[in-house]
């Protein structure tokens, strides 16, 4: 039951993401990537935040999405963010790797040069599904 509940939300999520247009390119939800380059990109509000791991894809059910291809100078005129995620209690995490990192307070926020619209809004089970790393600073 708990993981039809999961599946439906991420699927009612996945589905609110992909029909709100990104700011300028692709669409926000969209996952994009240069032939020929493992490295797979999520579109939120016009940034392309770098996937960091496939437990991160797992996670957030990102491999039912199908991957837009796109050129090197495409992704390069894309502004790029960290994989920043909040899970709907207010607190933002920078995903490292297969772990997220608390962002303990906003004055970290805006010294590591973040701003609101790199943050992907997810329900709270998809972000507890990222293990805890440390803190940043």
């Amino acid at each position: 039951m708990k993981q039809a509940v999961l599946l439906s939300l991420a699927t009612l999520f996945a589905a609110v993401l992909l029909c709100r247009p990104a700011m300028a390119g692709h669409a926000n939800g969209t996952i994009i990537q240069v032939p020929g380059n493992e490295r797979l990109y999520y579109v939120i509000n016009g940034y392309a935040a770098h996937i960091p791991s496939p437990a991160v894809m797992q996670c957030l059910q990102l491999g039912k999405a199908g991957k837009v291809m796109v050129t090197q100078e495409e992704l390069n005129k894309m502004p790029k963010s960290s994989f920043l995620v909040e899970g709907g209690d207010g607190k933002i995490y920078r995903v490292d790797g297969d772990v997220k990192r608390h962002v303990p307070n906003m004055d970290v926020f805006k010294k590591l040069g973040f701003n609101s619209s790199m943050v992907l809004h997810l329900p709270a089970a998809m972000v507890d599904c990222i293990r805890t790393g440390t803190p940043l600073h």
